[in-house]
């Protein structure tokens, strides 16, 4: 069977709030709290696949995989195994419970997308602080 993954439930908050990033920036106004937003979530969605796991509690559907090899750690529990595919809940908890490393990448990234730097010095502090969370394929 070919290895497949599905995000079955994505996660309900992200590791950091909106103030959070809004302190971090420096932004004291409203009008660009959408943006924000969605910055937050390209952020922990660009680092989640750089790591290679996943932050906030969330659930996958993993076929293919065996159960002590299953993608998007930390697996949290496997809730249903059945014709190849293994349903689990992974992540480390609620967004306090991601590690400050991970929280503070993301803070980076985000600073980079709104100031328009692109891949600029917020995304080499990102990569600096994700690699020791990064899953390594062998």
């Amino acid at each position: 069977m070919a290895k497949k993954l599905k995000l079955l439930e994505a996660p309900k908050e992200e590791p950091i709030s909106l103030q959070e990033a809004k302190n971090h920036l420096n932004v004291d106004y409203n009008y660009d709290d959408e943006l924000i937003s969605g910055y937050i979530t390209a952020a922990r969605q660009y680092a989640e696949e750089y790591t290679r796991r996943s932050f906030v509690t969330q659930t996958w559907q993993a076929c293919g995989y065996h159960a002590g090899d299953l993608p998007r750690p930390p697996v949290v529990e496997v809730l249903l195994a059945a014709d190849g595919c293994i349903t689990y809940t992974a992540g480390y908890g609620s967004a306090q419970d991601v590690p400050g490393p991970i929280r503070e990448a993301i803070k980076a990234i985000v600073a980079d997308l709104y100031d328009g730097q692109g891949f600029g010095q917020g995304h080499q502090q990102a990569h600096r602080l994700l690699n020791m969370y990064r899953v390594r394929r062998l």
